[in-house]
């Protein structure tokens, strides 16, 4: 059994990344106000989506294509506020700061991970979505 366990880890492992590396590959990462992005913060926002949809067979999404990184709370002209973090559909990007979405993956037990909140919005519009063409393709049946 313990031999079992031992196979299933590397090969959920393997899976894993897997996953991260075409999430990597598929999203363009843009940067803003003069932060540099790394391939460790590529992966840590990467393992968030991961993370979120490790159950799914078809686990990519057209819902964004982007994610834009600040390095500290943006200014949205659009809100006239502050922000940590957003999804705006209209632009197709996922946006963070990336300050807060360290803190937010760092500090485990507060349930506040920017990285799973935002990204869940995006998934959110993304089964909206699926679901109004569902209840529109019924309607012209």
């Amino acid at each position: 059994m313990l031999h079992f366990i031992r196979i299933l880890m590397i090969n959920t492992s393997l899976f894993f990344e897997h996953r991260v590396a075409k999430f990597i590959r598929t999203y363009d990462f843009i940067p803003r106000n003069n932060i540099e992005i790394t391939p460790e913060m590529k992966v840590l926002i990467a393992s968030s989506y991961v993370k979120l949809t490790f159950g799914m067979r078809w686990y990519l999404t057209k819902t964004f294509n982007k994610i834009i990184i600040y390095p500290e709370a943006y200014y949205s002209l659009i809100t006239q506020q502050y922000h940590k973090g957003e999804f705006n559909p209209a632009l197709k990007a996922i946006i963070f700061s990336w300050e807060d979405f360290l803190i937010g993956d760092i500090i485990q037990n507060d349930n506040i991970n920017l990285g799973i909140h935002e990204f869940t919005h995006a998934m959110t519009f993304h089964g909206s979505k699926l679901l109004g063409f569902f209840i529109k393709s019924i309607k012209t049946f």
